[in-house]
């Protein structure tokens, strides 16, 4: 295994250099499912992008519990949440995530896990969506802030929200104000747990983690975990493919 944690997220971020051909030299790594799913895509940018988070999921995977990066299999769940094949469901649970420059992975040996990466350069106005899908209590706690600190909220609150829909399986066919979050500190570099408190519509248990490396992306952690055993985060930023 590759070390101690039980919750390890890998992230790497994709560069003009990154090109289907470039795939080649990972064919024993990558399935024909794999680039049969990435020829789904109309663009050659998400092309790249399927199948270097399908790459990037199958070598964690077998960082974290051993075993050929070929061997995993995946099917979906009811609400088309990509599982792994339930031969190895017990061991295991992973979720994916991707925004402007970064593609992120999730491994959990602790419970179902949901994550989720936004970029500060993200296209649109997140405050307005934020005023009309958030909780009453979360739109007025961000108006109190600035106007560059209220748009860093609403993006640390969508990939909160976003975290929790997708942890527990049912992703934005959820609604965002069935889990609503009061924030107590902003993050940092690393994830940290008890930064926000959260309450649920339907109280599952769930843990967060957030942090907001270079002040460029929040990043959002959530794992299905009632207990009060000591969860450790191994982040890592991979280089290269």
């Amino acid at each position: 295994m590759a070390d101690d944690a039980n919750l390890h997220v890998r992230f790497f971020r994709p560069t003009g250099e990154s090109r289907p051909a470039a795939f080649d030299a990972f064919s024993g790594e990558l399935t024909d499912a794999d680039r049969a799913r990435a020829l789904e895509f109309a663009r050659e940018e998400d092309r790249v992008q399927s199948l270097v988070s399908r790459l990037l999921l199958r070598r964690t995977l077998s960082d974290v519990l051993g075993g050929d990066p070929a061997s995993w299999r995946f099917v979906r769940g009811p609400h088309g949440k990509p599982e792994l094949d339930p031969v190895h469901r017990e061991r295991a649970h992973f979720n994916v995530t991707h925004t402007a420059g970064l593609v992120g992975v999730a491994v959990s040996t602790a419970g179902a896990v949901g994550l989720d990466a936004e970029s500060g350069e993200r296209a649109g106005d997140i405050v307005k969506v934020a005023r009309r899908r958030f909780a009453e209590e979360e739109v007025e706690a961000m108006e109190r802030l600035s106007e560059e600190d209220r748009r860093s909220r609403a993006l640390l609150l969508w990939t909160l929200k976003e975290s929790w829909l997708k942890a527990v399986g049912c992703g934005l066919t959820g609604t965002l104000r069935s889990c609503r979050f009061d924030v107590l500190r902003e993050p940092g570099e690393e994830f940290e747990e008890g930064l926000v408190r959260a309450r649920t519509d339907d109280e599952a248990p769930a843990r967060f983690f957030v942090a907001r490396p270079e002040g460029r992306w929040s990043l959002s952690l959530c794992c299905m975990r009632s207990d009060g055993e000591p969860l450790a985060v191994a982040m890592r930023n991979v280089e290269s493919l």
